[in-house]
């Protein structure tokens, strides 16, 4: 518009030099035609700039409604807002000094796995395709369909060579090579070789094996070679508090616990102890009727099997369903009930807190009680696992997962599109008595 104006001035000034000249026919033809032009653009120009002004306005007003919409209701974001969420839901990287870590995948918004503190930062950079997690300073990783091992520093120490990876424990993890099984140490070296069809892990050093020439099964040491004979048709997966259940027959006739010496005592229970582990010296175990109790390394009952179901001990309290009773409660070393049964699914005491629902074992609502039998965090989970490091990991339906402290608060999360591994030290021990079901399952 301001050209127009312009050229319209400079029409005029023309006009009344030539009005003044010789040549006033041809040069007022010229002046008057560049007037007309410069009338025609500036009103388009004026035109313009109201159309310009209204469709603003219509702009500013469509914003002002969309941002009343996202508000009021929810359901509309701009893609501004979008992605600035999306950023903040995103760890950052930070370099600093950690012993505690938890698997973190951000599948919803990154596509790769790296390993976040308790402060919710990433400390080894999300770039695996998968995870699992650290036990005795290593951590198996997958990139380019190929597992290996890290360290803290998130640097490969085994390199990217095996088709599946098993955590470390007792110095040693299992991997498959060319559809086999095999063992290797914290060097990479095979102390078993790929020769497996199925993997094992090795707890106190000890793994249970079946012999190819007897058909039984007994215990091996990480080289292999059998430490305790093939002598049982039955043998527990793991050792736990130096004593794992066995059977010498498939009737479960003769039955017992076998030490990592070897030596093998029977017991007086007449039905199986399938999954019985030592805890705080004491096994829970059924008698043929189906009630249980406890014993410990004398094999007599120290508590008297008057309940329909069992479970092992864990800071000085086990769950316990009471004979004649639909719920689980709590009894202490004494087989004295503690916490009442009000319970339909319980789990064993860790740092003082045990999860508990008083619904569905699939979508809860889960939640924490104390020594007492005290609700300290409200029943309102849907998934839920014990405390581990100070933390526990939760899940709320249509919010997603994060982690909590022990006054219920979030400290990370929760995150839609997310999946976590639970809180480990980077150094610590695999116990079989803390692991999660899906922590058992080798693959």
């Amino acid at each position: 518009m301001l050209l127009s104006i312009t050229t319209f001035i400079s029409s005029l000034v023309s006009l009344i030099r030539v009005a003044t000249s010789k040549k006033q026919l041809k040069g007022i033809a010229k002046s008057i035609t560049a007037m007309a032009l410069s009338v025609v653009l500036f009103v388009a120009g004026f035109a313009q700039g109201i159309f310009a002004e209204a469709a603003l306005s219509v702009k500013n007003l469509f914003n002002s409604e969309y941002s009343m919409v996202n508000e009021d209701y929810g359901v509309i974001e701009d893609s501004e807002q979008e992605q600035e969420r999306a950023d903040n839901n995103i760890p950052k990287f930070v370099k600093k000094d950690f012993d505690v870590v938890a698997v973190a995948d951000y599948y919803g918004e990154i596509d790769k796995v790296g390993f976040i503190d308790k402060e919710g930062d990433f400390v080894i950079e999300p770039k695996f395709d998968d995870a699992k997690d650290f036990y005795e300073g290593l951590a198996p990783v997958k990139i380019d369909r190929k597992w290996g091992y890290i360290d803290k520093t998130g640097e490969f120490v085994i390199q990217p060579q095996f088709d599946r990876a098993d955590i470390f424990s007792s110095g040693v993890a299992a991997v498959r090579v060319d559809g086999k099984w095999g063992v290797i140490d914290k060097t990479g070296t095979f102390t078993i070789q790929p020769s497996l069809e199925n993997p094992i892990r090795f707890v106190d050093g000890l793994a249970v094996m079946k012999s190819e020439d007897t058909g039984k099964v007994g215990y091996i040491d990480i080289t292999g070679k059998f430490v305790i004979e093939p002598v049982y048709t039955y043998a527990q997966g793991y050792f736990s508090d130096g004593y794992a259940y066995v059977s010498k027959d498939s009737d479960f006739k003769i039955q017992g616990f076998v030490d990592k010496m070897g030596i093998f005592a029977e017991t007086p229970i007449s039905g199986r102890a399938i999954g019985a582990l030592f805890s705080e010296n004491l096994v829970p175990v059924y008698k043929e009727d189906g009630r249980g109790g406890y014993i410990d390394t004398t094999w007599k009952f120290v508590i008297e099997p008057i309940f329909s179901r069992v479970d092992n001990f864990s800071e000085g309290l086990a769950a316990v369903q009471p004979q004649e009773e639909e719920k689980l409660g709590y009894i202490d070393k004494t087989g004295n009930i503690v916490i009442e049964p009000k319970f339909t699914h319980t789990y064993p005491f860790s740092e003082g807190l045990a999860l508990v629902t008083n619904g569905s074992v699939l979508g809860g609502p889960y939640g924490y009680i104390d020594k007492l039998g005290n609700y300290v965090i409200e029943p309102k989970f849907t998934y839920a696992y014990s405390f581990s490091e100070g933390l526990a990991l939760v899940n709320i339906e249509d919010e997603g997962w994060g982690f909590i402290d022990k006054t219920g608060k979030f400290v990370i999360g929760p995150v839609e599109y997310a999946n976590f591994g639970k809180f480990h030290k980077v150094d610590g021990i695999f116990d079989r008595k803390k692991a999660e079901v899906s922590e058992l399952e080798i693959k």
